[in-house]
């Protein structure tokens, strides 16, 4: 990877409309080369807890919730995690009350297929080449079904619209409050299926109707591989690389602002100093003093177009987002002895956000009037905290170092370029 030419991972536009596989597929397209997100950082890296502040599981559940405003997403598919393993853990007997929903591929002419090593891969045609994305990782179970296939048996119409439960699964023989999880998927489809639920998921009514059908038939975590498969490739293509770019970013808007003026100010300071020692009598080496203030005006000003602060990184830490800063004001979250908790649990608490519950209204957040009535000069110097993970602290030192090369590539010619002139000698 290229110290001088080094990219943050590229923004991806969120997409208008509900998630589909072809939603998916412009996302894969558009995540760009993976190369700019390290091992150390990957999606399996956050998810199992392996990274640490500003880039941890709570971290990514605040930036969606915050920033992305869909943290839905990811509050299901940690639950369907969980729902995969603990129906794996069921005895056979158990597990056969609810069978596997058979599927299919769709009739699609873009069906994504399975490579030969596991990975999803998307074809075109029957001999198109294959876009493939990182694979998924052993510790992050897999549905092992492609997100585009889709059940082959269409939901029962009744007079009142699609039929019950009961009478779809009588036809198969099966009760269903016999089978396993039975009123935890219930509740799942009034949480997360379901127009109009407290979170429902963005996918398109068709792939809604298909879900809930063979939801209706059985409680296999196969039968929501349709949406689960969707909801993975949105999270892995589309908001964690958004979220490790965001994470890099060590100062808020207002103080980023700030900094950017700051080298403004700088590199005008210079050039204007150098401009008039070159119009005076003085010695040409003394236009040489301008040199360090135009350079560090360069390698903020490129530092700072990649929200990142020169002089936070030096000291290895970042401004406090805005709804951490007022977390020991929150009643609810205070230990059992009555002393308030650190960050660390708080992100914890965030972490482990249960799987059902209301829809989180940021409007109505605690810290959302305070922050608002924050000054500018209060914002622009905020609380500040240490950046834990390593992983973020590498890639805000390849910009840091970038940013001086730059400076130094394009700083230094323009100091010789006033050296050499000839002196004005007008005062």
């Amino acid at each position: 990877m290229s110290v001088l030419f080094y990219r943050r991972p590229d923004y991806v536009s969120q997409a208008s409309g509900p998630m589909t596989s072809s939603t998916c597929q412009r996302y894969i397209e558009r995540a760009g080369s993976r190369t700019a997100i390290p091992r150390g950082l990957s999606f399996e890296s956050v998810l199992t807890g392996k990274t640490m502040p500003p880039c941890s599981l709570g971290d990514f559940m605040d930036y969606l919730t915050y920033i992305q405003h869909n943290a839905e997403n990811l509050q299901f598919y940690l639950w369907l995690w969980d729902y995969k393993r603990r129906f794996a853990e069921k005895r056979l007997q158990d597990q056969a009350l609810s069978p596997e929903w058979k599927s299919e591929p769709s009739l699609s002419s873009r069906t994504p297929v399975r490579g030969s090593r596991g990975s999803l891969a998307v074809r075109a045609d029957p001999v198109a080449d294959e876009v493939e994305y990182a694979e998924p990782s052993p510790d992050i179970p897999s549905s092992g079904i492609p997100f585009t296939t889709i059940p082959t048996l269409a939901p029962s119409r009744t007079a009142g619209g699609v039929a019950s439960r009961a009478s779809l699964t009588r036809n198969q023989g099966l009760k269903p409050t016999t089978q396993p999880f039975r009123a935890e998927i219930d509740k799942v489809v009034a949480h997360y299926i379901a127009i109009g639920s407290p979170r429902e998921l963005n996918i398109s009514a068709r792939d809604r109707a298909k879900v809930i059908s063979a939801l209706q038939h059985t409680t296999h975590p196969s039968a929501l591989a349709l949406i689960g498969d969707v909801v993975d490739v949105t999270l892995r293509s589309h908001s964690h690389p958004n979220f490790i770019r965001w994470s890099i970013c060590n100062g808020n808007k207002p103080y980023v602002f700030f900094v950017r003026s700051v080298g403004i100010i700088c590199i005008v300071l210079s050039i204007i100093m150098m401009v008039l020692l070159t119009l005076s009598q003085a010695s040409r080496w003394w236009r040489i003093a301008a040199t360090p203030q135009l350079l560090f005006g360069i390698a903020t000003i490129v530092a700072g177009y990649k929200g990142l602060c020169l002089i936070l990184h030096a000291k290895g830490i970042r401004n406090v987002r805005p709804w951490e800063q007022f977390d020991d004001d929150i009643p609810s979250f205070v230990d059992e002895d009555g002393g308030a908790t650190t960050t660390e649990k708080l992100r914890e608490k965030r972490a482990s956000l249960s799987a059902f519950g209301p829809k989180i209204s940021v409007e109505k957040e605690h810290w959302v009037a305070r922050y608002k009535n924050k000054s500018l000069l209060r914002k622009v110097f905020d609380k500040q905290e240490w950046v834990q993970d390593e992983g973020i602290r590498r890639l805000q030192a390849k910009i840091a170092f970038q940013s001086q090369l730059w400076a130094v590539v394009t700083g230094i010619p323009l100091v010789a370029l006033f050296v050499v002139l000839p002196s004005g000698n007008f005062y």
